[in-house]
């Protein structure tokens, strides 16, 4: 039950610290709007891979 709880808490920290780094990226306008959809794929895969995992 407690190792439930600590990986979903780590993952919803990981995801939010990536919608934070997204946003201030976009803010800067680095690089292209592509890379930054292929990273959020990717991540969003890996968050609902913990998730899943977690279950």
């Amino acid at each position: 039950m407690k190792k439930r709880k600590s990986r979903l808490l780590t993952a919803s920290l990981l995801f939010s610290t990536f919608l934070t780094t997204i946003q201030i990226v976009d803010a800067n306008q680095l690089k292209s709007k592509k890379n930054l959809r292929l990273v959020f794929v990717v991540s969003s895969f890996l968050f609902s891979a913990l998730v899943f995992q977690s279950q």
